[in-house]
């Protein structure tokens, strides 16, 4: 292996040990912080892949990206650290059906719910009232829910039930920033 990649590897090494001590110290924090992270970054390509199809590059809107890294930050990471909490007491990964289990509760327990906030929290971010809200769930709640199912149900299938609990926001992380892509894409 050459050098340039054995500084690449050496430098993702020391940041995966540093994200295994942060998540000990303070897991929301920690969490909360890649999930913003990760979800600006989402609305950033979703701002270029919508300015590429049109063929004009357009300036990236910063408030919007703000608003994602928000819910990211204060709504889906908190939300997800203690839902996996209760998942871990509720469905133990020893009984009988757990694994389908586990996932039913997180494919309709946790989903639904957590795109009706996205949408609620976004909504107001925006600054619009309840029937610009009333009109957004309608157009594109179903196809979100439905392209959230097509899309997670595998990864989450995977999350729920190899990845230990205090990894699974990190393992969502990196698959929501496609999936953030997508949804930024589908609210436009």
């Amino acid at each position: 292996m050459d050098k340039s990649k054995e500084e690449k590897k050496s430098l993702v090494q020391r940041a995966l040990k540093q994200y295994i001590v942060l998540v000990r110290r303070n897991p929301i924090v920690t969490k909360a912080i890649t999930s913003g992270l990760v979800s600006a970054l989402g609305n950033i390509l979703s701002q270029k892949i919508i300015s590429h199809r049109a063929g004009k590059p357009a300036p990236i809107e910063w408030l919007a990206v703000v608003r994602y890294s928000a819910v990211g930050t204060f709504v889906t990471a908190p939300l997800a650290h203690y839902f996996h909490r209760w998942l871990e007491r509720t469905i133990p990964p020893d009984k009988e059906y757990a694994a389908v289990k586990r996932l039913l509760a997180d494919r309709l327990l946790f989903a639904p719910p957590l795109i009706f906030l996205f949408f609620l929290v976004m909504n107001t971010l925006e600054g619009q009232n309840l029937t610009v809200f009333k009109m957004k769930m309608k157009e594109a709640y179903w196809t979100t829910l439905k392209m959230n199912w097509k899309v997670w149900t595998v990864f989450m299938f995977i999350n729920i039930n190899y990845v230990p609990v205090q990894y699974r926001v990190l393992f969502v992380s990196m698959v929501a920033l496609l999936w953030q892509t997508i949804l930024a894409s589908i609210r436009k």
